[in-house]
Formats: C-alpha cells, sequence, structure tokens
C-alpha cells in the first residue's frame, strides 16, 4: 500500500478513534427531570422521570428506566417534603464508571418497573418523555456495594 494512503488511513483511525471511546458515555448525557412522585413502599423510589429526546425513536420507556436510575445515583430528587440525597456522592474512577454506565445502559430493567402511561410530547424540534417509574433502591444499592462502589450501611 503507498504511503500516502497509510498515512490516510492512520489520520483518520487517529480522528475517529476517540469518539468510538466515548460513545457509551455520550450516551449517559440524557437533558432530564426527576422528582418524587409519591412516598413508596419499604425498599422502593417512585420517581416521575422527563426526558427531552431529539428523535421519536427515542421517545420509549427505556429512556425514562434509564433516566430514573441516572436521576437515583446522581441528582437525587424531593418528595412531600422528604429530600432524597444521590445514592452516588462520591467521584468514580475508570471501572467504576464502566461498571455504572452498563448498569444504565444495559441493565436498566433489573432495577426499573412501570405501569404507568407513556407520554410523549413534541417540544420545537424534540420530544419529552415521561412517566412514573418505580426504582428498586435496595437491589440497587446492594449492587453497587457488592461491586465495591458505595459503602454498606451502618460501616
Amino acid at each position: 500500500m503507498p504511503l500516502r494512503i497509510r498515512l490516510i488511513l492512520l489520520t483518520l483511525i487517529a480522528i475517529l478513534l476517540p469518539d468510538a471511546c466515548h460513545a457509551k458515555k455520550a450516551n449517559l448525557n440524557y437533558d432530564y427531570t426527576i422528582s418524587g412522585h409519591a412516598i413508596a413502599k419499604e425498599g422502593y423510589y417512585l420517581v416521575e422521570v422527563s426526558a427531552l429526546v431529539d428523535k421519536k425513536k427515542a421517545a420509549n420507556i427505556e429512556t425514562v428506566k434509564q433516566c430514573a436510575l441516572l436521576g437515583c445515583l446522581y441528582k437525587g430528587f424531593a418528595v412531600d417534603r422528604i429530600s432524597q440525597k444521590p445514592i452516588l456522592s462520591k467521584t468514580l474512577d475508570d471501572k467504576e464508571e464502566e461498571f455504572v454506565q452498563k448498569l444504565i445502559l444495559q441493565d436498566y430493567n433489573t432495577y426499573t418497573s412501570s405501569t404507568y402511561p407513556l407520554q410523549i410530547v413534541k417540544v420545537g424540534k424534540k420530544y419529552r418523555v415521561s412517566s412514573i417509574i418505580l426504582v428498586s433502591k435496595d437491589i440497587l444499592r446492594k449492587d453497587l456495594e457488592s461491586a465495591g462502589i458505595v459503602r454498606k450501611l451502618g460501616l
């Protein structure tokens, strides 16, 4: 292969490779809001989540469930004058961040469920999708503890 073609290919790889490596992290940049809907039964959060997405195809229950997990982990929420702090309060290293991304992007159904209707509203060129999600905080916390990301309660 001529040198010129090799240089062009190497340049393209150098330009495109960083974007491919950060593709998973980019999926976590949702524009969403989370608030407590009501006090849920022991071991669960009942949250109302609303996400703004670019395409109607992304306006689905999976997006809302992922945003519910993101909100419980990183934002926290309030319900009936009770404030729920985020589960993760420390800065994560790369291995921990990878675990949390996998949890949110692939394993979200393990921790979330919804029997409430999905609402989709067109807002300008985007879509606002919202629903009420039940998040299993006990199972979520147990898995984060076993992965060494959060400390066990009482220790």
